[in-house]
């Protein structure tokens, strides 16, 4: 497998926050890169339009910042960053936003959910903030 070496430096100017894209077919996801989360988290409204490889159900609750949530069970999808395939699970989660509707004024930019810590250990990712660099996989 190839390492993927991403700059996120264009999405933190336009956004404010360090975001990752994979692509998952002919879409394009936008993550959230968060070192204070443990899970990673992805919107129930986008799993129906992805080829999962296991789905989960169960009712989980979440710990939030801002309580407890109930989540919608759990999925297993395979992303890509150029040559570069991933492997993650995520928990399906509405609550999953960063500003308002996630979206920016122009309407250019979703954010589809959260890649936590089980995500940069598992694959290697190691992320320094002074190059706005994120290395891994």
């Amino acid at each position: 497998m190839k390492k993927i070496k991403e700059y996120f430096q264009e999405r933190f100017e336009q956004v404010r926050v360090p975001v990752i894209s994979f692509e998952h077919n002919d879409m394009t996801l936008n993550f959230l890169i968060d070192t204070g989360s443990d899970c990673s988290f992805i919107r129930s409204e986008i799993v129906s339009k992805l080829d999962v490889i296991k789905r989960i159900d169960s009712d989980n609750v979440i710990q939030t910042a801002n309580g407890e949530a109930k989540g919608g069970g759990k999925v297993f999808i395979e992303m890509r960053r150029g040559r570069c395939k991933v492997q993650q699970l995520f928990i399906i989660h509405d609550g999953v936003r960063i500003w308002d509707n996630d979206t920016l004024e122009n309407g250019e930019f979703m954010l589809h959910g959260i890649l936590g810590c089980n995500f940069l250990r598992k694959h290697n990712f190691k992320i320094n903030f002074k190059t706005m660099k994120m290395c891994g996989a």
